[in-house]
C-alpha cells in the first residue's frame, strides 16, 4: 500500500513538473546565451561603424568649409 502511495506521488509530481515547465517556458541554456551575446556584439559593431563613418564625413565637411573660406 505504501509503495502505491509513493509511486502515485512521484507520478503526480512528474506530471505537474511537465505542465509547469510548459507554462513557464524553457530557460536559456549556454548556447542560447552565446548566440545572444554574438548578436549583441554584431549590433554594437554596426553602431560603432555608423558613428565612425558619420564622424569622418563631418570632419571632411568641416575641412571643405575651411578651404572654401580660405579661398574667399
Amino acid at each position: 500500500m505504501l509503495t502505491f502511495i509513493v509511486g502515485s506521488a512521484i507520478v503526480i509530481s512528474l506530471i505537474g513538473r511537465g505542465q509547469v515547465a510548459d507554462r513557464i517556458g524553457k530557460l536559456p541554456g549556454p548556447a542560447d546565451r552565446i548566440r545572444a551575446l554574438r548578436e549583441s556584439q554584431v549590433s554594437a559593431l554596426e553602431e560603432e561603424e555608423v558613428a565612425r563613418r558619420a564622424k569622418v564625413v563631418k570632419s571632411e565637411e568641416s575641412e571643405a568649409e575651411d578651404e572654401d573660406e580660405d579661398e574667399e
